[in-house]
């Protein structure tokens, strides 16, 4: 266990908590956490424990699944952070393309280009649906149980993808989105 390995080896060396948290840049309660194993070092503070012990890598990581465990879970995090960031610039863009396009429908003035216009809109909402529902599903990770909660961002409230109800009520919200896309092309 990493946290056994580091205070044996802090001992070893004949240094205390507050010159280990020195020469690491971290509080003696962040040393003291991950000698009793309450937290662990990141990855790149674990380097530098490395270096500091004077212990490879290898060390201190064999015999360690809980570290390698929080380590793969971080990543996911990260992975999954760059996932939502991606899906906002995303979503961010079609908001605008849809903002754009009803600022152009009031130039408009003949019935046919309201219509393409209107259609375009349509388009970019029923894909901003799906975005919105994945966006909701990376945040919440099935956490909350009600059937609201909180909007990823922006004020107000949402359904939530991850209950029963909210899943019924996200899929009507796309078909009856679709429905009114196939009405608004069969009436051009």
């Amino acid at each position: 266990m990493l946290a056994k390995v580091l205070k044996k080896r802090r001992k070893e060396l004949g240094l205390t908590q507050n010159e280990i948290a020195s020469k690491l840049n971290v509080t003696r309660q962040t040393i003291s956490n991950w000698e009793n194993g309450k937290s662990y070092p990141d990855v790149p503070s674990l380097i530098s424990v490395s270096e500091v012990y004077k212990l490879s890598l290898d060390v201190l990581l064999s015999k360690n699944d809980d570290y390698i465990t929080k380590v793969k879970h971080d990543y996911q995090l990260i992975n999954e952070r760059k996932k939502a960031r991606h899906l906002d610039l995303y979503m961010l863009v079609i908001v605008v393309l849809i903002i754009t396009s009803a600022v152009i429908s009031s130039f408009v003035h003949d019935e046919v280009s309201e219509k393409i216009i209107s259609i375009l809109a349509l388009l970019l909402t029923l894909a901003l649906i799906p975005m919105s529902y994945i966006r909701t599903l990376l945040f919440y990770h099935g956490d909350s149980t009600n059937l609201f909660v909180p909007k990823v961002s922006g004020l107000g409230m949402t359904i939530n993808p991850n209950h029963p109800i909210g899943k019924v009520f996200w899929i009507i919200l796309f078909v009856g989105l679709v429905i009114l896309l196939i009405h608004s092309v069969l009436i051009i």
